[in-house]
């Protein structure tokens, strides 16, 4: 099983989305959280599971939500880079990744 590693910018990408779904529905947003988890122990026994997306980038997609893991596989570890709204365009997707 791989180690996964929710870096800082995905870590306030949660958040925020956490307190924009609590802001209307306080059962919503924790339904998310668990989508979410379920989604990194998924990367945890299939890292590969999501396919490569933008450049060095590997994207999941969440259940229920319109939203994805952006990540990166190094060795043991998977680094979570960003958890961003599938519904914007793929230019600023590939900005807020860095691309």
């Amino acid at each position: 099983m791989s180690e996964v590693v929710l870096l800082a910018r995905a870590e306030i990408h949660f958040h925020e989305v956490y307190a924009q779904l609590a802001a209307h529905s306080f059962a919503r947003a924790e339904r998310f959280d668990s989508v979410v988890e379920e989604a990194l122990q998924q990367l945890a026994t299939y890292p590969r599971s999501g396919p490569e997306s933008f450049e060095k980038y590997r994207r999941l997609l969440l259940v229920e939500f319109p939203f994805a893991i952006y990540y990166i596989i190094e060795g043991e570890r998977i680094f979570i880079h960003a958890l961003l709204d599938t519904r914007q365009s793929p230019e600023s997707i590939r900005r807020q990744l860095g691309c």
